[in-house]
């Protein structure tokens, strides 16, 4: 059963003090990616939100990110959970009393394992249920505080979609200026449709990534 989150002791950004390692790997990820490909991803909307607190509950799995390793990870391990995954919101339905307004279906990315040796990305299929929610015997759960998030929409192929959408929201962050995008705290793929898997018209994916109010802005409020 999984840990609450929390920033790792050896967390990414310490290996590189101008730029984390984790963000480094995900642009090494994209630069496969044409621009011709990348063009055909659009973001529809962005939203900055309050968020939680959530239990996300379903089902974690642990691969190396970073490198060709990581594609086929991706590709076995992770595919592998996506593609057995209904019984994971068959036993959730189930629950009823303990949902919340965040109905679709979630692949959480996470880093609470992440260390410089191991480099471990930790993905969840689940729903995000209500704070202190009971967790179904062979299910995990992730603990998400009250935070905020960035909530963005897009259409376009499935596979480059999941590719680009972290750089995309982080681009949205950035021109908006207000928001800190800490994608090192979690991220999340969302689904609106019945299957984890494209492609995505008419913003049927979403991506949601943990931020933080500017500290000027706080002291503004």
């Amino acid at each position: 059963m999984s840990e609450p989150v929390e920033k790792p002791n050896k967390n990414p950004e310490s290996f590189s003090p101008k730029k984390p390692e984790i963000v480094n790997m995900m642009d090494e990820a994209g630069q496969s990616v044409t621009e011709e490909e990348h063009n055909t991803v659009t973001l529809n909307k962005i939203e900055y939100e309050q968020f939680g607190p959530y239990r996300l509950i379903g089902k974690s799995v642990y691969a190396r990110a970073g490198g060709m390793c990581a594609s086929i990870d991706k590709s076995q391990i992770i595919g592998g959970l996506c593609e057995n995954s209904k019984w994971i919101f068959k036993a959730l339905d189930n629950l009823n009393e303990y949902a919340t307004d965040e109905i679709h279906k979630v692949s959480l990315m996470t880093w609470e394992k992440y260390d410089e040796k191991n480099k471990l990305m930790g993905y969840t299929v689940g729903k995000f249920m209500k704070a202190g929610s009971p967790v179904p015997d062979g299910m995990d759960y992730i603990d998400i505080p009250a935070t905020y998030v960035a909530k963005g929409w897009f259409s376009g192929e499935a596979q480059v979609t999941e590719d680009n959408a972290q750089r995309l929201i982080e681009e949205a962050i950035k021109k908006q200026g207000k928001y800190n995008a800490e994608s090192w705290r979690f991220t999340a793929e969302v689904y609106t449709g019945d299957t984890l898997s494209g492609p995505y018209e008419d913003s049927a994916f979403g991506y949601y990534m943990a931020c933080s109010v500017k500290v000027n802005d706080e002291k503004a409020n």
